[in-house]
């Protein structure tokens, strides 16, 4: 099993990651992560982060009701790479990329 962590950032090219993308099981946005995966057309399973990307949703957008969401504190020492990464080897024996 593979966990596919995507953080925020410039992506240009799109199409490498879609057979990536069809192999994961199980996907993790760490905060603006989520923008890629929406142009992808792919939700991930959950976004953690200070989600200060994603303030145009509401907690109760349709888009997020199936999407577990961690939302920490935008004071925390950690970026939101770091805690979506930190997640992903606490909770999973698993190949992360």
């Amino acid at each position: 099993m593979t966990i596919l962590v995507f953080a925020n950032g410039i992506l240009t090219e799109i199409d490498w990651i879609r057979p990536i993308l069809a192999h994961s099981p199980t996907i993790i946005a760490a905060n603006g992560g989520f923008k890629h995966l929406r142009r992808l057309g792919h939700l991930p399973q959950l976004v953690i982060g200070d989600l200060d990307s994603l303030e145009q949703y509401s907690d109760d957008d349709p888009e997020l009701l199936d999407i577990e969401i961690m939302r920490f504190s935008r004071d925390k020492d950690e970026t939101d790479l770091d805690l979506a990464l930190w997640h992903a080897v606490s909770n999973y024996s698993v190949d992360i990329q």
